[in-house]
């Protein structure tokens, strides 16, 4: 008798794709219960306010995520999260900024806690963001040279 063909290469990368699109998803489900747990159950000042941010941007960044996926645009966190062109990346430039300053004023108020770490985190991914947004726009407009 003939022998059943496995499954096609073609239909196992489909596969792995779905579930790379739906594990994102995942992920973020996870950040929204951490937060909510810290937020019902901080120990230090600031780490309900901490715990709540956490939980309320997760939930906002999977509902674009799924947004964004249902209107078609590309699925990659690349395309997501940053700019591709010059006028962008200085309104860009200027948001993260003003969020990494405000990620340092806010370390300052707090001594120790949820909001001191948080505050120095928000500073360091705002720049790490500056830093990769350059690199994007300038290799995407080397690219099209």
């Amino acid at each position: 008798m003939d022998a059943p063909n496995p499954m096609p290469a073609e239909d196992a990368h489909e596969l792995c794709t779905w579930f790379g699109y739906w594990a994102q998803f995942v992920v973020l489900g996870f950040f929204v219960i951490l937060g909510a747990f810290f937020g019902a159950h901080g120990g230090e000042p600031g780490d309900e306010t901490a715990g709540v941010i956490l939980a309320l941007t997760a939930a906002a960044v999977a509902f674009m995520r799924l947004k964004a996926g249902f209107d078609g645009a590309p699925r990659s966190w690349e395309s997501f999260l940053f700019v591709d062109d010059m006028a962008n990346l200085v309104f860009a430039i200027v948001v993260l900024a003003i969020l990494g300053l405000v990620g340092l004023f806010v370390a300052a108020a707090h001594d120790t806690g949820g909001l001191h770490n948080g505050g120095v985190a928000l500073f360091l991914v705002a720049a790490l963001f500056v830093l990769l947004n350059l690199k994007r726009v300038f290799d995407t407009a080397e690219a099209h040279r």
